[in-house]
């Protein structure tokens, strides 16, 4: 019984639901009341407050958003009653193997932990995506204080954590050795300069990401500023809004974590309204969804790109449904007969291997 785990939904702000608008999130989605957990089908979105004060001052404003999620079933289970990762990882797992996308409404980013041993349990390799300032790896996160939440996720064996990709770093918080140990591993990096000049370049990434977990402090600190160790450079909230539609989108992706939020340092509930529509805007993606994540190439139009002189070929694939490509892995003409599987791009990176310019992170060193 999910029950065991979770706790209602506060009394008041409940109550405050019933009597938004009908085209209001509040009244939309379904809220876990004392003694009535509501019905999760396959397929659906639950959110789940990892920190009670952090989580209701969210639904305060996340409530008041509208709601045009067509028939997606988005549910409010409520908050964990204990807030150990041990205690979460059940919860999680079980949500996770029924088909249901949850959405954790965090503060502390060790959260994440829980929901990477949940996935698991479920899948033998996770991809993990990241959206960050910072890289708080191999040393202290200055912003706790603590060991950082990537320490021990970073570490797992290729078996377990397939791939990391991290978005929005800023170099000059970075340290070079910390560069080099992303780039030893053929982990993948986009600097937020570079999601600057595109932010279309991050699509990909969030795309084929298994896990997304977006720590607020990537925001600048006039668009964010309740969260700790705030700089004044960063993502702006729009570009953070856009990057969560991208994730929401992704046929592959199965949860999602929001953390960084500390409710002391904010002012005027800007944080807590950003961080809100964060959320709002990732939903709107899920409801988006059109599955066409290629377990096959069926309604996907080939774009063949020959070279000659290397005896082989480039397959880009773009779907049908949705317009966004796919690239398929460097093969000899006597193998075209395999299938390989295809690796999320952009239409720029077509253009650009069709030019001649081969992207590097289609073909990394």
């Amino acid at each position: 019984m999910l029950s065991n785990w979770l706790q209602p939904v506060q009394k008041l702000l409940a109550e405050q639901a019933k009597s938004l608008h009908e085209e209001q999130l509040g009244r939309y989605l379904k809220i876990h009341t004392a003694g009535a957990l509501p019905d999760l089908p396959k397929g659906s979105v639950a959110l789940i407050g990892m920190h009670d004060k952090t989580a209701d001052a969210l639904r305060n404003e996340l409530y008041a958003l509208s709601a045009p999620f067509g028939k997606l079933p988005i549910a409010d289970l409520g908050n964990l009653r204990r807030k150990t990762d041990s205690f979460a990882i059940p919860l999680l797992k079980e949500l996770l193997e029924g088909g249901v996308l949850p959405i954790l409404l965090g503060k502390e980013a060790q959260q994440l932990r829980a929901l990477f041993q949940a996935e698991l349990q479920k899948q033998r390799a996770l991809k993990l995506c990241l959206i960050d300032e910072r890289m708080a790896l191999l040393e202290k996160d200055p912003r706790t204080g603590k060991k950082s939440y990537l320490e021990e996720i970073a570490q797992w064996p290729p078996d377990k954590l397939f791939h990391l990709c991290l978005i929005g770093l800023q170099a000059h918080l970075v340290r070079p050795g910390q560069f080099a140990w992303l780039e030893e591993r053929q982990f993948s990096f986009l600097r937020l300069g570079q999601l600057r000049d595109d932010i279309m370049e991050a699509e990909p990434f969030l795309r084929d990401a298994d896990l997304l977990g977006f720590h607020l402090s990537a925001l600048k600190m006039n668009e964010a500023p309740g969260v700790k160790c705030a700089t004044p450079n960063g993502l702006y909230a729009e570009e953070a809004c856009r990057l969560a539609r991208f994730a929401g989108m992704s046929d592959k992706l199965s949860a999602f974590a929001l953390f960084g939020l500390h409710l002391p340092l904010d002012r005027n509930n800007q944080s807590v309204q950003i961080a809100a529509q964060i959320i709002w805007y990732f939903m709107e993606g899920v409801s988006r969804r059109v599955k066409d994540y290629p377990f096959s190439t069926d309604q996907m139009t080939e774009y063949v790109i020959p070279l000659p002189q290397e005896q082989v070929e480039l397959s880009f694939w773009k779907s049908e449904k949705s317009g966004r490509w796919w690239f398929q892995p460097l093969h000899h003409k006597e193998e075209t007969e395999k299938r390989h599987r295809l690796v999320p791009c952009t239409y720029q990176d077509y253009l650009k291997a069709a030019s001649g310019e081969w992207p590097e992170k289609l073909f990394p060193k």
